[in-house]
């Protein structure tokens, strides 16, 4: 599935970006690499909620389960 690579590939390029952030010394490196990690935390976000989105979807266009005959339906 191809979401479930982009999401793995994202985690791992923000690992890197963090490993890379942990390094950093000079200023204008640690504000590079903190771009680069909220970029990446914005890309996992928008995935996340665009999975979350199809999930809504595939929800909501499943049809409902045929209903249980309660005291009030049962004539």
């Amino acid at each position: 599935m191809m979401g479930i690579d982009k999401l793995e590939d994202l985690r791992d390029n923000r690992e890197e970006i963090l490993d890379e952030l942990s390094k950093a010394t000079d200023p204008k490196e640690i504000v590079y690499w903190t771009r680069q990690a909220a970029e990446v935390e914005d890309a996992i976000s928008a995935e996340l909620d665009r999975r979350g989105r199809i999930a809504h979807q595939q929800v909501r266009d499943r049809p409902a389960p045929p209903r249980r005959p309660g005291p009030d339906r049962l004539f």
